[in-house]
């Protein structure tokens, strides 16, 4: 009989033990859920508010400028003399800073300061891959591999095998397949063989986009695609981020003087005036995964702004070191005023 009893009470034990390692793995997955579920509508919130952001006021060569209310309704009068928005109040810059918003980080990246690979110049591609350590040989190959992926060829002299084929609905023009983010250039042969373009924070897409842009805003590039330009090297780079962080770039002559060097100021190459379509970088706490959501500005009335893609990608150590950053600015948002 004590046997039995022994047993018994052995038997519950054990059917504790697996119900309590039950119930706390229950309670860990619903906790990682409700985390999950709050970053998703953080992450729809603050696209909706910069959306909103982007199609309600105007962008000058600073950045987003950050009006509201009867300040917006007197550039909109027909009546109003003012041609342009004051560029004396709040602003969103549009170079890729941190911004605080509720309790994530979002970053604001300006598409003519990225590198345009749907049709892009092949020379300012081969000299941002060398950054990664390419030799100019297998820089100029990829470039001109990506042209012709781009320019849709078919010949077996000219045409670049393709890893992964083009689906049926992808966007075209003409004979053009045109990438729909930047990271579906490693399917091209020979571009996933270099596995350093693709991580990190200093991944190629990070420098580039597939928005249909032309010219370089040299307001808002990275220091990478400022390289990129034939004349600028790490030391002109440097200085021209440093002029700019004080005051926005407004002419040729003044990028000239920035750069302390003599660069090409063609205008087809470069500009000084962002893109109406942005890249958001969102990060929050506890959350494995780092947000891309490209968003263009429509000028519809139904629909003013539209999302080109959104992209979940690993946490890198320098989003890590962002989100961990105490003293960022709070996003800067349009009141009623």
């Amino acid at each position: 009989m004590l046997v039995a009893v022994i047993w018994f009470v052995a038997l519950l034990a054990l059917v504790a033990a697996i119900t309590s390692a039950w119930m706390s793995g229950a309670l860990g997955r619903t906790a990682a859920l409700q985390d999950r579920l709050s970053v998703r509508a953080a992450t729809i919130s603050a696209v909706d508010l910069i959306g909103y952001q982007m199609s309600s006021n105007y962008f000058s060569s600073r950045g987003l400028e950050n009006m509201g209310g009867k300040e917006l309704e007197q550039l909109r009068s027909p009546q109003s003399i003012v041609s342009r928005p004051s560029t004396s109040g709040d602003f969103i810059a549009l170079d890729g800073r941190p911004y605080r918003l509720g309790a994530g980080v979002v970053r604001l990246q300006d598409d003519m300061g990225l590198l345009n690979l749907n049709g892009g110049d092949r020379t300012r591609l081969a000299r941002l891959l060398g950054q990664h350590g390419l030799d100019p040989h297998a820089a100029a190959a990829l470039a001109d591999s990506l042209a012709r992926y781009v320019e849709g060829a078919k010949s077996a002299q000219f045409g670049a095998r393709i890893v992964a084929p083009p689906a049926a609905d992808e966007p075209s023009v003409g004979s053009r397949y045109l990438l729909r983010t930047p990271w579906e250039a490693a399917r091209i042969e020979s571009w996933d063989a270099y596995p350093a373009l693709w991580g990190g924070p200093d991944a190629l897409p990070n420098f580039t986009t597939v928005a249909n842009s032309q010219g370089l805003n040299v307001n808002t590039a990275p220091i990478p695609v400022l390289r990129s330009l034939v004349g600028v090297d790490a030391d002109a780079a440097a200085r021209i981020a440093d002029y700019r962080a004080k005051r926005p770039i407004l002419s040729p002559d003044e990028l000239q003087l920035a750069a302390g060097t003599g660069i090409s100021t063609d205008p087809l190459t470069t500009t000084f005036f962002p893109a109406r379509s942005l890249r958001l970088q969102l990060l929050y706490p506890n959350d494995p995964l780092m947000h891309i959501v490209a968003v263009r500005v429509t000028g519809a009335g139904t629909a003013p702004f539209r999302i080109e893609y959104a992209v979940d990608l690993p946490f890198d150590a320098a989003a890590r070191a962002v989100l961990a950053q105490q003293a960022l600015p709070a996003f800067p948002v349009a009141l009623e005023k």
